[in-house]
This record gives structure tokens, C-alpha cells and sequence, in this order.
């Protein structure tokens, strides 16, 4: 994503790795011992050392070499700015920001989204959905049954088109066991909805169970413990059953073991007013669901699960008056928030202000400052859509 310091000294690692290679009696250097090196450098770094070399490649491909570089990599925050005015037609070009806490620059790539022959009579509008693995998921907001998959160290592309027209792209993971990438998909059917899987590997379609909820389309879904998560997409569910789902019912969970469906309560109690969960986050830290909640003008909450079997809520942080902190007015309705969490990054929490600029806000210290410094504003169209890379 940008120009590392480790560049200029790559011909040198190079040369020292891939001489283990090399067929003698003498050497032989165990991969453990490669893998351990590879996995402390920047991942554009990992690709031009293992660029046109099998045997380095089909190592750092490996599901146990990701996982340990994901572990030991530097968090990255990627964010795009995007408008729900229909400009182009496919393909399009849209630019992708990186920052992090490491260089505290902002590297800005700009990507060229095909999103495949399904799209070429609709509009395309690319919308940053989130992350998996490194990965970038992108989504066309004016046509759902395709996902736009991007390495952004590699640049490699992939475009996810669902069978058919009527399915909604709703989540993007990792298969543990059959170690896959897969798509989620859902279609409704008159007062339920069913679900459709499509392997990356096999490129096989299947439906799976039927369930009463639908997902929420505005993020992927998060991972933990080989479960997905999300929140309960109140209007999908409204026009599906005609009244909004219960505050019992609004966090969505879907084994991918067990390819079964289950709900739980989000913190806090009832909401007064239903449909009111737009403003509340799901997100993941050191292995735990966090939910934070801006519903409220007065305040915004954040919640910690820490008892995960006996779903064992508690209240971590509370941020009072945000709007105040801000200086941005208060939606009209409860819903609106202008302050709105995205995800925990490090001791801080990622905010969204009036859906435009991004700040860091500290706990401890109660002190917030910019994501990108002396970044220049938005037109008023432009709407921010950041996303966390761990």
C-alpha cells in the first residue's frame, strides 16, 4: 500500500530464502522456519518475495501461514468514499484509502471494480461492504447478487455472481474445516427467507436452511467461535412479517458447522421504539463481540459479551453528549445519530461523524483526534464507508 523500508532490502531476503530452496544435500531449512520469517513482514513484501516461486507461494497460502500473519499484522483502516448518485456504468474505478497507527500516512489505491457481466444493463455503484482475511468485499448497491472480492497487496480480483437475481449477497468467511471461502446469500419467500451457499473452491450453489430472519446487509458479518453475526435487518424482516422484529430477536447468528440459524437479545433491554437498531454496531475484539450503541443523542454505549454460552452482557464505556463533542446537530429521530461507531481499534473506538469524516476516540483520556489529518471535505453527496483490517 505504500513504499515500506523493507523494499530496499528485498533482493537481499530474496536471495537468502531462496537459496533454502535450492536442491542440495546440506541445506535444509524447516518451513516452519520460512513461514516464521514471512510472517513478520508487510504482506506486500510477503508478495514480492514469493512472487514466481510455487514452493514459497503454496506456503504463505497456506490456513495456518494466514492465520499466524493476520495475528502478528498491524491493523489497517480502509476507507471509501462513495455517493448514492448513479454516475457511471460498469466498470468502474473507485478509490480505496489506507491508514494505520505504524506510519500514520494515508496511502490511497485506486481499483478498477468489474462487477462481471450481471451488471452490465445496471448501474454500478460500489459500495466497501468489509473485510475478511485481508480481503476487501465490495458490494453494488444497485444490483445485490453480485460480491467484488480484492487483495489489495496483490491486486487479485474476484467477482461473486449468485445464480439468480432474487438473492442478496449477506457474508463472505472462511471454512475452517473444508477450508473454503464462502458466500452467503438470502432470498425472501413470502413470510421467510432462504439461504444459499456458494463455494469459491467448487463454485457449487446449494440452499441451506430456512429461517424466520434476515441478516443485515450493511456490513459482513463477523466470525467468532466458526459462527456469523449479525444484526437483524428490521425493514428486510417488516416487509417480510409487517411489524418490526423484537429487541429478543435482533442479533443473528449462523452456525457454519451446523449450518443452523439462532437469535439473541442485543444489551441494554427493550428499545422504546421498534426498528430502532440501525444505530447499533456489532463488533469483534481479541476474540469477543462487542455492540456498541449510539440510539441515543444523549450518549452512545458500548458493550463487551463476555460470558459468550450464558450471552453475558456488560457495559464497558459510555461516550456522553457525542453530537456535543462533535459539534454536529442531533438527527431529528432516535435512529439518526450522527456519531456512529465502527469498529475497536486497539485502546480507541473508530467513529463515524454525519457519516463524512472519521475520528479516534480514546476511553482512558476522553480525547478524540482525526483519522486523516488536513483531509480534504466532501462534497455533500459523498458519504465515508470505513472498514477495519486486522
Amino acid at each position: 500500500m505504500s513504499t515500506f523500508s523493507c523494499i530496499s532490502w528485498i533482493p537481499f531476503l530474496w536471495g537468502q530464502v531462496h537459496g533454502f530452496f535450492v536442491q542440495n544435500a546440506t541445506v535444509d531449512i524447516p518451513y516452519e522456519i520460512i513461514a516464521e520469517i514471512l510472517s513478520r513482514l508487510p504482506a506486500e513484501c510477503v508478495f514480492l518475495c514469493v512472487h514466481k516461486n510455487t514452493r514459497l507461494a503454496a506456503l504463505t497460502t497456506t490456513p495456518s501461514y494466514v492465520d499466524m500473519h493476520l495475528s502478528r499484522a498491524n491493523p489497517v483502516i480502509a476507507f471509501q468514499y462513495y455517493s448514492l448518485w448513479v454516475d457511471d456504468v460498469n466498470p468502474v474505478r473507485s478509490n480505496v484509502y489506507f491508514t494505520g497507527e505504524v506510519n500514520k500516512k494515508t496511502v490511497t489505491k485506486s481499483i478498477n471494480i468489474e462487477f462481471g457481466q450481471a451488471c452490465r444493463k445496471t448501474a454500478s455503484l460500489p459500495f466497501l461492504y468489509g473485510s475478511c482475511n485481508g480481503f476487501l468485499l465490495f458490494r453494488n448497491l444497485s444490483f445485490n447478487p453480485v460480491l467484488f472480492i480484492l487483495n489489495p497487496s496483490t491486486q487479485e480480483q474476484v467477482t461473486v455472481i449468485a445464480p439468480h437475481t432474487g438473492y442478496r449477497v449477506r457474508g463472505f468467511f472462511f471454512h475452517s474445516e473444508a477450508k473454503e471461502y464462502r458466500v452467503l446469500f438470502v432470498c425472501q419467500k413470502g413470510e421467510g427467507f432462504e439461504y444459499f451457499i456458494i463455494s469459491l473452491r467448487t463454485k457449487y450453489t446449494r440452499q441451506i436452511i430456512s429461517y424466520s430472519y434476515p441478516p443485515s446487509s450493511l456490513r459482513n458479518p463477523i466470525l467468532l467461535n466458526e459462527v456469523l453475526h449479525w444484526k437483524v435487518d428490521d425493514k428486510f424482516y417488516k416487509d417480510a412479517h409487517g411489524v418490526y422484529p423484537h429487541c429478543s430477536n435482533s442479533i443473528l447468528l449462523f452456525n457454519t458447522h451446523t449450518e443452523k440459524f439462532a437469535t439473541m437479545s442485543h444489551p441494554g433491554g427493550q428499545c422504546r421504539c421498534r426498528g430502532n437498531h440501525y444505530s447499533m454496531k456489532l463488533m469483534e475484539k481479541e476474540g469477543l463481540l462487542w455492540l456498541c450503541d449510539a440510539s441515543s443523542h444523549e450518549e452512545i454505549v458500548v458493550w463487551v459479551l463476555e460470558d459468550y454460552e450464558k450471552k453475558n452482557w456488560v457495559k464497558r464505556h459510555v461516550i456522553i453528549e457525542p453530537s456535543k463533542m462533535f459539534g454536529v446537530e442531533k438527527g431529528s429521530w432516535e435512529s439518526d445519530a450522527q456519531v456512529k461507531a465502527v469498529q475497536m481499534y486497539k485502546d480507541d473506538i473508530l467513529l463515524s461523524v454525519s457519516c463524512r469524516k472519521l475520528f479516534l476516540y480514546n476511553f482512558q483520556l476522553g480525547t478524540f483526534r482525526r483519522v486523516v489529518k488536513k483531509w480534504r471535505d466532501w462534497n455533500m453527496d459523498m458519504l465515508v464507508s470505513p472498514v477495519y483490517i486486522s
